[in-house]
């Protein structure tokens, strides 16, 4: 999505707010299914799932899908991307699925992160990295990548699961 700078005044604080936890996922019928809970601020709210069908997502409570909606109402029209010369209102629906992305997209992060050293760097697009067959050394790794890759190396994406 595309957001102005006011529209992410109303959309980062809220994805901040909210979280996915208990992210399961499986093969539908018709794309990717999902079971997971969402939580605000720590508190969990409702049950969301995906039956991967073809349909919306399901809330387990309606509620929640109202409040969503309400605090997303000043958002207004966004583009899906720069070539995109139409419009549309950003929903609950889709801010979920946003969220829901990001635990997928984390997930499969973490996963590669245990063997791998995954980096992004000012060449990368949108949703890109670069992917190195071998672990990542919180100090020797660093250095090296910094070495090779200079002012082009925007974030080493291990280090968001470094404890």
């Amino acid at each position: 999505m595309i957001f102005t700078k006011a529209q992410l005044k109303i959309v980062d604080p809220l994805k901040k707010k909210y979280s996915i936890k208990n992210l399961k996922t499986f093969r539908g019928m018709e794309g990717t299914g999902v079971n997971s809970t969402l939580y605000e601020n720590g508190k969990k709210l409702c049950d969301v799932d995906d039956d991967g069908n073809g349909g919306c997502l399901n809330f387990y409570e309606y509620s929640v899908e109202e409040k969503i909606e309400k605090e997303l109402k000043n958002v207004g029209k966004v583009k899906y991307d720069e070539t995109d010369t139409s419009t549309f209102t950003y929903d609950a629906e889709m801010f979920l699925n946003e969220l829901i992305d990001r635990a997928i997209e984390d997930k499969q992060f973490k996963r590669k992160c245990k063997m791998n050293t995954l980096i992004v760097t000012t060449k990368c697009n949108r949703g890109q990295h670069i992917e190195f067959k071998m672990p990542f050394n919180t100090i020797t790794s660093r250095k090296l990548l910094e070495k090779r890759y200079g002012n082009e190396l925007v974030e080493i994406i291990n280090e968001r699961y470094i404890k």
